[in-house]
């Protein structure tokens, strides 16, 4: 299975609201103490084995639609 990880298109817009790591099930998704957004693709790479499938909560959830899957 291919695994696709999420990024920032524009990490100016992101408003560091944590809709995102409010939305990862695999709790793969942080911000650390800079307010920079970070994402353990380990952690996200297991949850869609698990699931079988690619999740797409974290940009459902973007309320400034910043976030993409590569």
């Amino acid at each position: 299975m291919e695994f696709s990880y999420p990024y920032l298109t524009d990490k100016k817009e992101c408003r560091g609201c944590e809709d995102c790591v409010r939305a990862c099930a695999a709790e793969a998704i942080s911000f650390d103490d800079n307010r920079e957004w970070h994402v353990d693709k380990e952690k996200c790479s297991k949850y869609q084995e698990k699931i079988e499938d690619i999740c797409m909560a974290c940009n459902q959830f973007c309320r400034k639609k910043v976030i993409q899957l590569r």
